[in-house]
């Protein structure tokens, strides 16, 4: 009985009358979803409602692409305001999404419930939930980080690779960490002992966001796509960027890896030199304003 109208009514309610599209774009997301497995499984009439879900889309408004993106001075000033509220483990996040362009829910990790596929050695028995993100085990001794994003862990299987030792800010940050601190998920909630809950998180990151003067248009989770900015202004090739953002398809492992580790190693270069020559040009308009 569900046809296109009702699927634009629905986008009304679900985007509060279109002030939140990309809420209303989620809903119709996992719409679409419970669709396609309908679809798979040949329940009735799933097949047909998907084809009529997928046309209204078109017509309807779609949010904005996100174009906020945050410098390094920035993103320096947000972790010096997670350490003067006595979380460091908001200022290694920072400093992990922003220099490896890992996402900031692979890099603070995700709750699931416990019936959620999948072992997990980190469990809230209260909340009856079981945590998966980036842990110290997936830091290797050279420094480099491998992980398996989320997003593509069921589809390409696309792994970032990237050597924090031409990571600066996360260098600056794992001096809060000595080794024997280093076990299990990286970013602990100081205050519970477990990994942060999304929405505490983006709660806190305000905080932090408003203490360093970051615009409140700017969410943490642009501090990815500002390092993608970051590189491909200083220099980056795309092709880079995209093996660094765990875009590309999937390959043999060993090629793969190699492949990965030398864009990342040509995009974190390109990165380090950007930030030094921008430096240099604020350190010479200070000297030419100071003579003058």
């Amino acid at each position: 009985d569900i046809n296109g109208l009702d699927i634009k009514k629905w986008h009304r309610v679900w985007s509060s009358e279109g002030r939140h599209l990309a809420a209303a774009a989620m809903a119709r997301a996992v719409l679409e979803a419970a669709l396609s497995f309908g679809k798979i499984a040949r329940l009735e009439g799933c097949s047909e409602l998907l084809d009529i879900v997928r046309e209204a889309r078109r017509k309807l408004p779609r949010p904005r692409s996100r174009t906020q993106a945050m410098t390094a001075p920035q993103v320096i000033a947000a972790r010096k305001a997670a350490h003067a509220a006595g979380n460091p483990s908001r200022a290694l996040a920072y400093a992990l999404v922003f220099e490896t362009v890992l996402r900031l829910w692979d890099v603070i990790g995700q709750w699931y419930p416990l019936d959620w596929p999948g072992m997990s050695m980190v469990i809230d028995p209260d909340r009856k939930r079981k945590w998966f993100g980036l842990q110290w085990e997936d830091i290797g001794p050279d420094l480099l980080v491998r992980y398996t994003p989320s997003k593509t862990s069921d589809r390409s299987g696309a792994t970032i690779v990237y050597p924090l030792a031409k990571a600066p800010m996360v260098l600056e940050e794992l001096r809060h960490w000595p080794p024997e601190r280093r076990r299990g998920p990286v970013i602990v909630w100081e205050e519970t002992g477990l990994p942060y809950i999304n929405r505490s998180f983006s709660k806190m990151w305000r905080r932090d966001a408003r203490a360093a003067d970051i615009p409140p248009g700017v969410w943490a989770r642009d501090l990815r796509a500002s390092a993608v900015t970051e590189g491909r202004a200083a220099g980056a090739a795309r092709d880079d960027a995209q093996k660094v953002a765990g875009h590309s398809s999937e390959r043999s492992t060993t090629i793969y890896d190699r492949a990965v580790l030398e864009a990342a190693e040509r995009f974190a270069e390109a990165r380090i030199a950007g930030r030094k020559q921008g430096g240099n040009a604020s350190r010479n308009v200070r000297e030419r304003g100071t003579r003058n």
